[in-house]
Parts: C-alpha cells; sequence; structure tokens
C-alpha cells in the first residue's frame, strides 16, 4: 500500500483497490497530472451540486407553496415562472433556487401577478352582469346608511358582485382612494375572498344603520319560486315585468325549456311571507302560467 500522492515510475504494476461506497476527492485534483482526468473528477462534482442543490430548491419550493397555498395542476401554470427566468424546465427552477440564483419571493411575485389579472378577469365577468342598479339604490336608500364603530355617513360603494342590501350580513373593504367598499359576507367574488386572506387588516366589521323602527320594518330574506308554464316567447318577459312592477330585485334567473314547457328559477329578497305571497299570486295571473312552487333557501 502506497499514498495516492506516490509518483509511478515506467513499468509499476498497480492495484487499484475500490469500495462501493467511495467518491471522489477534491482533493485528487492535486496529485493528477493530465487535463482529462481532472476534468473528470470537476464534471462529477458539479453534477453531484447541481443535485444537491436540485434537492434543495424543490423542498423550498414545495414548502413555500403550502405556506402560501398554491397549488399547480399542470405544466401550464409554471410557464410564465419559466419565461421569466429563461428556463425551460422545473428542475432549472429548483436548481436556481437551490443554488440561491434566485429567491421564493420573486416567484411568488410572477404567481401574484396572474392570479390578480385572473381575479380581474372574473371581476370583469361578474360587473357585466344585468341588475337593475336603480332598484338596488332605492331600496338602500330605505336605511340611514352605514354604521362603522358609532361613525356614519362615510364615503361607500357597493359592490357590483354581490349587491349587498338593506338586511344582508355585510363586510367592508378599506380601498385605496375610495373609502370603503360595502359586501355581503358570504360574497363568493374570487377578487374579493383573495382581498381578504392577502390583506385581513382592510377588513371591516360594519353593519346597517337601522333605526329601531327600520329593525322591524325593513328586515329582508332570501326567497326563490319555480315557475313551470307552457313554452312562449313572451312568458319570461311578463315574468320579469311583473317583477320589475313589483319593485324586486332579482339575484338570479335561470331558464330552460324542456318537452315544449319553459322552467324558470327565480332567486329574490322579500320582507316577509306576505310580500312573497304577493309576488306569486302577481306571476299566477299571467297567461300560460301552469304553477308556481316556492324552494326553501
Amino acid at each position: 500500500m502506497v499514498p495516492i500522492r506516490t509518483i509511478l515510475q515506467s513499468g509499476d504494476m498497480v492495484e487499484i483497490i475500490t469500495s462501493p461506497r467511495g467518491n471522489p476527492s477534491k482533493d485528487w485534483l492535486k496529485f493528477f497530472k493530465t487535463s482529462k482526468a481532472r476534468q473528470k473528477v470537476r464534471n462529477y462534482f458539479h453534477q453531484k451540486e447541481l443535485e444537491d442543490a436540485i434537492y434543495l430548491g424543490k423542498e423550498i419550493f414545495e414548502k413555500k407553496c403550502r405556506k402560501f397555498h398554491y397549488k399547480f395542476k399542470d405544466k401550464k401554470e409554471y410557464s410564465e415562472i419559466f419565461r421569466r427566468f429563461k428556463i425551460n424546465n422545473i428542475k432549472s427552477l429548483f436548481a436556481l433556487l437551490g443554488k440561491g440564483e434566485i429567491l421564493f419571493s420573486q416567484i411568488r411575485e410572477i404567481i401574484d401577478e396572474k392570479e390578480l389579472e385572473r381575479i380581474r378577469d372574473s371581476q370583469a365577468e361578474i360587473e357585466d352582469l344585468s341588475v337593475d342598479e336603480q332598484l338596488l339604490e332605492e331600496t338602500r336608500q330605505k336605511v340611514q346608511g352605514i354604521k362603522i364603530d358609532e361613525i356614519d355617513n362615510l364615503m361607500l360603494n357597493y359592490a357590483k358582485c354581490c349587491h349587498p342590501l338593506p338586511g344582508d350580513d355585510i363586510i367592508g373593504y378599506t380601498t385605496r382612494g375610495r373609502g370603503i367598499t360595502i359586501h355581503r359576507t358570504d360574497c363568493s367574488n374570487p377578487g374579493f375572498l383573495y382581498s381578504k386572506k392577502k390583506e385581513p387588516e382592510r377588513i371591516l366589521p360594519i353593519q346597517w344603520n337601522f333605526s329601531s323602527k327600520q329593525n322591524k320594518q325593513n328586515k329582508i330574506h332570501p326567497a326563490k319560486i319555480k315557475v313551470t308554464g307552457d313554452s312562449s316567447s313572451n312568458l319570461m318577459l311578463d315574468i320579469l315585468n311583473r317583477f320589475s312592477k313589483l319593485k324586486i330585485a332579482l339575484d338570479d334567473a335561470q331558464v330552460k325549456s324542456i318537452n315544449e314547457k319553459t322552467i324558470g328559477n327565480f332567486s329574490f329578497k322579500v320582507k316577509d311571507e306576505t310580500e312573497l305571497q304577493k309576488i306569486v299570486n302577481e306571476i299566477k295571473e299571467i297567461k300560460n302560467v301552469r304553477y308556481i312552487r316556492k324552494i326553501k333557501t
């Protein structure tokens, strides 16, 4: 046995003892005479460092994604991240993270930008829904406004995604430069849900500013009816006109035709059972309406 640094002479016989668990050492670079041998060792360590970086980067990425509730369903969702960092696969991303060449905060900025784009698109679709804003405003004017910690008459905007009305449970979102936007507490708008989670400090507990008399008179309840009638080009128009005549704002209307029958589901709000029955009686008078059923909400 001689040390590895021993200089061989021409004609020397060498037996190399290997181990299945043995690995090269960077110290070998001091003893190798050929550039090819040194390059082989360098390649080994480069590959080893890359694998370690990928493993570490994957650990960081998955841990942060769990923390911020990010979920990637397919490769397409990584496309913008890959484009920004000029890479083409997930292992390259892990390697950059593991080596410290990028931070997860940079990845998070890209993810949040894409999420905000999706939210704006969803918000635009929601705001395009036709709602009788005049009827909504008339209903809101029946109360004295909004109360927040005994402070009234604030600069308010009513969300167009959930259309809050007096009697609904509501919360406020403090906007930048536009006062407070009022949402229903059960608002399902993705943009609002995202903002609630990302900036909870902007959410305010608020309530309608009813007088004691209004508390008794203006409490509003959700209602839903199912109307079945003979197929007619004017049937749904007639029904909608009756709602307008009664000054009832529809929250939702779904209509379909089956076997020469027209079926419509209508959601709205009423003060009490008497008002609901008045609506039912009004619609019953329409020609071609066969029956109406109240649906529990």
